[in-house]
């Protein structure tokens, strides 16, 4: 199994999440390290601005759906997986994170909110 942190339209409540709701999810949480999350209908997370610890949520997921997903994001063209620690309940878990460039508007509180999502 591999452990993915999302941020953003794969979050539960948003758009994408049909892709991974059959994973077991492991909890709310943030990055262990600070980064940028911009937003331009969809979000960006930035891997070398620091900014915000970013919120998210943990899923256990099948390499199936690593797959998936890594069609979706256009890894490695598009987005790029890449692991970090995220903390759920102040336990660190190393987990895939996709990371793309600045785009639109910075998020200042570090989460993604559905009603900003296209």
């Amino acid at each position: 199994m591999n452990l993915v942190f999302v941020y953003g339209t794969l979050r539960s409540g948003f758009g994408n999440h049909s892709l991974i709701s059959s994973s077991k999810f492991l909890g709310k949480g943030i990055t262990k390290k600070e980064y940028a999350l911009y937003q331009m209908g969809i979000p960006f997370l930035v891997e070398d601005e620091s900014h915000k610890q970013i919120v998210g949520e943990l899923y256990s997921v099948s390499s199936h759906v690593l797959q998936n997903l890594d069609m979706l994001e256009g890894h490695p063209s598009w987005y790029q997986r890449k692991k970090s620690t995220v903390v759920i309940n102040g336990k660190n878990f190393r987990a895939w994170i996709y990371f793309n460039r600045a785009q639109g508007q910075l998020i200042e509180s570090g989460a993604v909110k559905e009603s900003l999502i296209i």
